[in-house]
């Protein structure tokens, strides 16, 4: 009966301190700080999960009586995941949503890089499962969001892109886009991660569901409108290149119509004579899908920058008669 009672006033309590903001404080609190600690060292996996979720809702109220209770229930925390063979159970992922709430909201209670590294091996498989992504993709924006640098955390990216194209919910696309492009932008990659990481965004333009190819193009959309002119010179010419690829090989409307619009950004960025050079180059193939591909992207060059008299818009011209009059 103690672990039912315990359990349930400290459910209480939760409800009271989230539906009456005036509560959370220290002077209300403190009292109840020997009850946290007590609790914590409960065998009830109950009791455990209430004591976490209250501490989670008080993690901000500075105590005027030293107390380790947030650094204690981080430690039962890691022991407990330790200890448990999966991360299925509630237990667990309510220990990874405490530490998760440490991570963005203590700056005074830094965990080991030894003990982040394993808690990030435990949850990649998890990035992959329904019932438990949500748990795995908010420990890992928690610690993107500080700018956790551990070896973990750029293996971890490789499989975050990875469900970025292959997964089958938008939901997990999106999420995994969003700290994808966060750590592309933010982290140190060195110039030859770098360019693997923009080399797989290139290759899996041709990923062959639909869904995967808008994925990476929505991305390529946020790195046009957020990087510099110095990364965009170094990359959008491959995007480019492969862009005009989806335009003439894509059956889908969304999808085609998602490429111009990414080739009228680069034009608009970057200006249209880096790129004509590709044009005029194509539009003298013998090949009829690359011709055809040359004179498409001529069109959006045209709306972007309607100069005209270099020597494509001449070669354009003479294309068209000589189409014409065959």
């Amino acid at each position: 009966f103690i672990d039912t009672f315990q359990k349930l006033s400290l459910d209480l309590l939760r409800t009271t301190l989230s539906k009456n903001d005036t509560f959370v404080n220290a002077e209300s609190l403190a009292g109840f700080l020997p009850f946290f600690e007590d609790a914590l060292k409960s065998d009830n996996e109950g009791v455990i999960i209430s004591t976490l979720r209250v501490l989670g809702l008080i993690m901000d109220v500075p105590f005027e009586t030293e107390s380790d209770i947030f650094k204690s229930c981080a430690r039962r925390c890691l022991s407990i995941i330790k200890n448990y063979p999966s991360t299925e159970s509630e237990l667990c992922q309510a220990c990874y949503k405490y530490l998760s709430n440490i991570i963005r909201h203590r700056e005074d209670l830094s965990l080991k890089e030894s003990s982040l590294g394993y808690l990030l091996v435990r949850i990649q498989p998890d990035l992959q499962e329904q019932s438990r992504q949500g748990m795995a993709f908010n420990f890992l924006k928690a610690l993107v969001a500080k700018h956790v640098m551990i070896p973990e955390v750029y293996d971890t990216m490789d499989k975050i892109r990875e469900v970025m194209v292959t997964s089958h919910s938008k939901e997990r696309r999106d999420m995994s886009r969003s700290i994808y492009f966060q750590f592309i932008m933010e982290y140190d990659q060195g110039k030859g991660r770098l360019e693997k990481q923009f080399k797989f965004l290139v290759n899996n333009l041709s990923y062959p569901a639909e869904t995967g190819k808008q994925s990476v193009m929505e991305l390529i959309h946020l790195i046009l409108q957020k990087s510099g002119r110095e990364l965009l010179e170094a990359l959008s010419s491959s995007f480019f290149v492969a862009l005009a690829k989806v335009l003439i090989s894509e059956t889908s409307t969304k999808t085609r119509e998602m490429s111009i619009a990414l080739i009228s950004s680069i034009f608009e960025k970057m200006g249209t004579e880096p790129y004509e050079k590709y044009i005029l180059g194509w539009l003298n193939s013998q090949n009829s899908s690359l011709l055809r591909c040359s004179l498409q992207l001529y069109r959006i060059k045209l709306k972007v920058n309607s100069l005209f008299g270099n020597e494509l818009d001449d070669a354009v011209i003479a294309s068209i008669k000589s189409i014409l009059e065959s």
